[in-house]
This record gives structure tokens, C-alpha cells and sequence, in this order.
């Protein structure tokens, strides 16, 4: 017992010795951390790429190629040699070519649109106030004790207006300037992007060579119940991303053409660029509507008041037919997060990675908060498994929630997963027949799979 006492002693110590080496440096370690980031930056923007570039890619796989070419076998439905070779590279093409024409749209008709927004503003929000300004004074000339109110507050309707109609003014010429320093800097932006987009390529060309591989590198250096639990895990994460991504970029469409769609039959302004906005917008969880809300309005405001109302009145109905119908069904059940922890991974993200953080929050979080939840229903049932009455019905009440969730992510995770698991089956069989013929192989293989969820079974 005292030894065991003296362990944990040495144990708290370590951690404390650790902990304080790790805050006494952070300086140094940010540092550190900003030189690797600016090194590898063009290989992380290619891993965001592919990420996004994955979601359409495995559909043209899914949709294009496997059921068309696929033809019956002895026991099972095995692809085409030619299907087999050019499902991968046309389907990233097919991918590719989506991606730069949605870009290339927006360059050509978002961008100018929003240097005249941004130019127009101003004489907007100008006019606005000037007609604010009449309207007071006519009110103070009216009411006496209005005019009397003001002038005891020390309150100058002119200048207080003349001051808010130049603060607007320079504001507008700030963003103006700054959309023209983007504009300016965008040859290197455009290099860090055709090399993160180089990167992207040669990461989905080679993906299942690669996944291949590590998982020799991981059955070399873990054990065969680690090793499963590891796939397990790596399963979940896979399943959280592309479950997100997917479904956020359909989601992202639908509420930028819905929401041009209702802006142009009530003939309200800006109806493109607020569509656009709105639609990026659904990348940042819960901020995000009350961020186009804001927006919209205020640029809307600038011409006609009735008009700014109209467009919120219909912005707040077409949110909420989004959130309750349109949401669940095309992200699915795969972003399960309570409302404080996604404002708390939109916080934290935002502020240790920027704009990244706000794409990658969601998922992040998403897949840990799935990995505590699996965390505290296996110690759950483990501690039920042990003891009689009302610990058997609590493992019983994890149990039927945990068959609950299952069933509930059963078709999500076969729709993002299928086009992967079948190529990268292929192309595994290809790199190492050898193994894949052996039957202790094949018998080993199989078993760990079937063993990855009845092992582990949360």
C-alpha cells in the first residue's frame, strides 16, 4: 500500500513537473507551432481540400461507377478492370471540375456584386439618416418637451448625425480598401492554393495506398484488441467528418438557393449576395444565422425599412423550416452536440485556428463528444453487468440507447463509407495479394472485423 502510495506520489509530481515546463514555455512552443504551420501550410490547405473535395468525389464513385459496371461473380458482385481503373481519377476530375466552376461563379458574379454593394452602401446609409435626422427634427419642433429633453441632455441632432454619417463612410471606405488588399494579395493566395490542391490530389488518388499502409505500420506496432479499437475509433471520426462535410455543403446549396429564390419573389435587394452569405453562413452553427439576419438587414435598411422587415420576417420563417425539416434529413444524425457544447467548440476552435476552426469545429467536437459518450456507457454497463436490481436496469437503459443511436447512424455511415471501403478493398487487394491469399490471412482479417463492434459494443 505504501509502495502504491509512493507511485502516485512520483506519478503527481511528473504531471506537475510536465504541466509547468509546458505553461513556463508556451512562448516558445507557439513559436515553434507557428514555424510548423507556416512550413506545411500548402499540405494542410490540401488535406482541408480533400476533405471537402472528398464528399462529391465519393458520390460520382457510388453513383457513376459501381452499380453500372459492376457484373455478378461466382458469390458476390466483383468490378470491372476498366470500371476499376477509371473510377478513381474521373470521379476526382468530375470533382475537381465541380469545385473551380462553383469558384469560378462566384468570382465572376458574387465579387463585383459586393464591390457595389460596398460602394452603394454608403450613399444608403447616408440617405437613411438624413431622412432619421428630418424626421427627429420635425418631432422636436412639434413636442416641446422633446426639444426641451434634447437640449438639456446637451444633444445635437446635426452634429450627432453629421458624426454617424462619417464614422458609415469611413467604415465603407475601410472595407472597400480592405477587399482590395484581398484582391492585391491574391496571387499568393492563388500559389498556396494550387499547391494545396497538388497535395489534395495526390492524398485521393493515393488514399486507400496510404490507409493501406499505415494499417501495416499500426498491426506492427499495436496489438490485435488495441489495433481493433484504434480502426474503431478511426471508423467513427471518418463517419463524423464526411457525415458533416457532405451534408453541410447539400445543406449549404439548398439554403442559398431557397433563400435567393424567396428574396427574388418578394423583389427585395441584394438577393445574391445575401444568398451567398447565407449559405456560407450554415458553415458557422448557431452564429451563423444571426450573423445574415444582421447583415441582410442592415443593407437592406439602407433602401427601404418595410423592405428590411419583409426580408427578416421571411429570413426568420425560411430558418425555421430549415432547422426543423431540411437540417435533420440532410446532415442526418451524425452532428449529435447540445447548443452549449457547439457554442463552446465554435468558441475555442475560432480562437486557436481561426476560420479553419470554425469548419473543422463541428466535426471535432462532434467525434469527441462521441467518444465520451461511448467512454461513460461502457463504464456504465460494466459497473451494471456487476450488480443486481436497479444497476441491470441501467445497463439495459444504455443498452437500448445505444441500439437507439445505432440504428439511427446505421444509413449515414453506409452511405459515407461504401464508395471507400469497396475501392479501397480493391486497391488493397491489388497492393498485397500475397496476404490477402492466405487463408490464416483472411481468417485473422475477418475476425478482427467482426470483433471491432462485439468487443467493444459501445
Amino acid at each position: 500500500m505504501k509502495r502504491n502510495t509512493f507511485r502516485q506520489l512520483i506519478l503527481l509530481i511528473a504531471i506537475f513537473v510536465i504541466l509547468s515546463t509546458i505553461f513556463n514555455n508556451l512562448g516558445w512552443l507557439t513559436g515553434i507551432w507557428t514555424v510548423f504551420v507556416t512550413i506545411t501550410k500548402p499540405f494542410l490547405i490540401g488535406v482541408l481540400i480533400s476533405l471537402f473535395i472528398n464528399a462529391p468525389m465519393s458520390f460520382f464513385e457510388r453513383h457513376l461507377f459501381i452499380k453500372p459496371f459492376y457484373r455478378r461473380g461466382k458469390e458476390n458482385y466483383t468490378q470491372g478492370k476498366v470500371s476499376k481503373a477509371l473510377q478513381r481519377p474521373v470521379s476526382l476530375i468530375l470533382s475537381l471540375a465541380l469545385v473551380v466552376g462553383i469558384m469560378s461563379l462566384l468570382l465572376i458574379y458574387i465579387v463585383p456584386e459586393l464591390v457595389v454593394t460596398v460602394q452603394v452602401l454608403p450613399r444608403g446609409i447616408s440617405s437613411l439618416l438624413a431622412h432619421w435626422q428630418e424626421a427627429i427634427d420635425q418631432a422636436a419642433a412639434e413636442d416641446t418637451q422633446l426639444a426641451a429633453f434634447l437640449k438639456l441632455a446637451g444633444i445635437n441632432i446635426d452634429e450627432t448625425f453629421s458624426s454617424l454619417t462619417g464614422i458609415f463612410i469611413q467604415s465603407s471606405d475601410t472595407a472597400l480598401a480592405a477587399i482590395l488588399r484581398f484582391i492585391s494579395g491574391l496571387l499568393n493566395r492563388t500559389l498556396l492554393f494550387l499547391l494545396g490542391i497538388i497535395f489534395a490530389i495526390y492524398i485521393l488518388l493515393d488514399k486507400a495506398k496510404m490507409s493501406h499502409q499505415a494499417k501495416l505500420v499500426l498491426r506492427a506496432f499495436l496489438s490485435d484488441s488495441h489495433y481493433n479499437k484504434f480502426m474503431d475509433v478511426m471508423k467513427l471520426a471518418s463517419r463524423c467528418f464526411n457525415g458533416f462535410i457532405s451534408g453541410q455543403m447539400l445543406e449549404a446549396m439548398i439554403l442559398g438557393i431557397l433563400l435567393f429564390l424567396v428574396m427574388t419573389v418578394l423583389r427585395l435587394p441584394y438577393a445574391i449576395v445575401i444568398a451567398v452569405l447565407g449559405g456560407l453562413m450554415t458553415f458557422v452553427p448557431i452564429l451563423g444565422a444571426y450573423i445574415t439576419a444582421i447583415i441582410g438587414g442592415l443593407m437592406i435598411l439602407t433602401i427601404d425599412a418595410n423592405q428590411a422587415l419583409t426580408f427578416l420576417i421571411a429570413y426568420v420563417v425560411l430558418i425555421q423550416i430549415e432547422t426543423n425539416f431540411i437540417y435533420p434529413r440532410v446532415v442526418g444524425r451524425t452532428v449529435k452536440l447540445p447548443p452549449l457544447i457547439v457554442l463552446l467548440a465554435v468558441t475555442i476552435s475560432a480562437s486557436l485556428l481561426g476560420p479553419v476552426g470554425l469548419l473543422l469545429a463541428i466535426p471535432l467536437f462532434s467525434f469527441l463528444y462521441a467518444i465520451f459518450r461511448r467512454w461513460v456507457y461502457t463504464r456504465n454497463m460494466k459497473r451494471a453487468s456487476d450488480r443486481p436490481g436497479h444497476f441491470r436496469a441501467l445497463r439495459d437503459e444504455f443498452m437500448e440507447q445505444f441500439m437507439y443511436d445505432w440504428e439511427e447512424n446505421k444509413d449515414t455511415a453506409d452511405s459515407t463509407t461504401t464508395t471507400d471501403e469497396s475501392s479501397d478493398m480493391s486497391e488493397t487487394a491489388e497492393i498485397s495479394e500475397e496476404e490477402d491469399n492466405d487463408p490464416a490471412t483472411i481468417d485473422k482479417a475477418s475476425d478482427e472485423d467482426k470483433s471491432a463492434y462485439t468487443d467493444d459494443p459501445i
